[in-house]
Formats: structure tokens, C-alpha cells, sequence
């Protein structure tokens, strides 16, 4: 008797260990926006200028992303992600990448460069704005 009332203690709070973990991962799931920055300066936080400027936005966007086998994989990864953010804060603003060599026709477009070059696009305006001004540091951001 003592043994099975061992067992069914282990199988009930196994259960329960399961069970905690699924409501966890469902809750977890639910809450996309949910996000933490835990680097010492929040370097992966929208400043709220940035946050502020992305609500106000009146006007559709248009982001896209030209990139090579030039294009440093981490930079490229950064600026992804950046777009993808400004992507969840506003529905005004679409995201769209192209591989230069897969793309050529589309690339010819746009004045860009193989190291990766982000053009953002509003109406008749239109502003390229290459990778390596965005993530050297010490560089002036002169194209911003």
C-alpha cells in the first residue's frame, strides 16, 4: 500500500510539472511583445524618441533590405531585427529583403552597396542608408 500511494505522489506531481510547464509555454507564447534587455546600456532597446517617432508615423513605409554574400552575417542579422521591430510598433511600415545576386533587376533600382544597404521609402521620398554607416563606430552617420 505504501509503495503504491508512492507512486501515484510521483505521477500526480509529475503531472503537475507538466502541466505548469505548458501553461508556462502557452503563456509565454501569447505575450510576443514581451521583451527584455538585460546588456548593461540596453543596447537592443527602442529609445523612446525612437518609440514616440514610430507611433506618430501618418504616412505608409517601405524598408527594405539589400544584401550580398558581402554582407557581414551579425550586421545583417542587427538590422533585420531593427526593421522587424519598427515592423511590430507600426502597421504603416513594411519590411522586405532581397539578395543582390538572386534580385539584380530589383537592386538596379536603388543605388546600393554589397556590403548591405537599407533603402526606406515614404511617398516620392527615398533615403539609402548603407550598413557600414550604421554599425562602425566612430563614423559619422551622414546618411542618416
Amino acid at each position: 500500500m505504501n509503495k503504491w500511494i508512492r507512486g501515484t505522489n510521483a505521477a500526480v506531481l509529475s503531472l503537475a510539472v507538466i502541466g505548469i510547464f505548458i501553461v508556462l509555454t502557452i503563456f509565454l507564447n501569447s505575450t510576443k511583445t514581451l521583451q527584455v534587455d538585460l546588456t548593461q546600456n540596453k543596447k537592443f532597446t527602442l529609445s523612446d524618441q525612437t518609440v514616440n517617432t514610430l507611433k506618430s508615423l501618418d504616412k505608409d513605409v517601405h524598408i527594405i533590405s539589400f544584401t550580398s554574400d558581402q554582407t557581414d552575417p551579425y550586421i545583417k542579422r542587427q538590422v533585420v531585427e531593427l526593421a522587424q521591430e519598427y515592423k511590430k510598433r507600426n502597421s504603416k511600415i513594411t519590411f522586405d529583403e532581397y539578395d543582390l545576386v538572386k534580385n539584380p533587376a530589383v537592386a538596379k533600382q536603388y543605388d546600393v552597396d554589397p556590403a548591405g544597404t537599407l533603402v526606406v521609402e515614404s511617398g516620392t521620398q527615398k533615403k539609402s542608408i548603407y550598413y557600414y554607416d550604421m554599425f562602425i563606430p566612430g563614423q559619422q552617420a551622414g546618411r542618416l
